[in-house]
């Protein structure tokens, strides 16, 4: 996994650890580079630590909604920023595989880099 394995929105809150994309951003290299090699290792045994796991539910009220009411609220997931790293990383790896080796048809546009129903259509 390298450091820059995906883009990240960096408003968006943190999990329930407090570390948000700008912390991760900012962090000093020495620091930086045992967390990267924390996730390789995750990476390599297939096995994420259960601490990023753990994610915290927020209740958002819907728009224009009365917010006291229990079934205005939506549940939002906070996953840990990590956790949101390493799916990107994966994300990436199996695009470029079923890419790289072709294995989606040319004529399959649903969920594809640079492909849109427009793209199928013209």
């Amino acid at each position: 996994m390298e450091p820059n394995s995906g883009t990240q929105e960096e408003n968006i809150g943190p999990g329930i650890d407090g570390i948000t994309y700008e912390m991760l951003k900012n962090v000093k290299p020495d620091i930086r580079d045992m967390l990267i090699a924390e996730l390789n290792g995750m990476w390599r045994s297939g096995r994420i630590n259960q601490s990023l796991k753990t994610i915290k539910v927020v209740p958002v009220p819907k728009p224009g909604r009365d917010p006291e009411i229990v079934d205005n609220l939506r549940p939002i997931a906070m996953l840990n920023c990590l956790l949101k790293v390493i799916n990107t990383a994966v994300l990436n790896e199996i695009e470029n595989h079923l890419s790289d080796n072709q294995i989606l048809p040319n004529t399959s546009f649903g969920f594809r880099k640079h492909r849109t129903t427009s793209t199928a259509l013209s």
